[in-house]
C-alpha cells in the first residue's frame, strides 16, 4: 500500500504531504469499486458456464 500512495501522491493536488486528502480518497475508492466489480462480474460469468 505505501508503494502504491507513493507512485499515486506524485499528483500534487490529490495529496498533501505525502498523504491522500479527501480528492485522493474518493479517487481510490472509485478505482477500487470498479476493479471489485470488474472481478465480481468475471467470476460470476465463470460460474454460470
Amino acid at each position: 500500500m505505501e508503494k502504491l500512495l507513493e507512485v499515486f501522491c506524485k499528483v500534487d493536488f490529490v495529496c498533501n504531504n505525502s498523504e491522500p486528502n479527501w480528492l485522493g480518497w474518493f479517487i481510490i475508492f472509485v478505482i477500487a469499486t470498479h476493479i471489485v466489480g470488474f472481478l465480481y462480474n468475471l467470476i460470476s460469468e465463470i460460474t454460470q458456464k
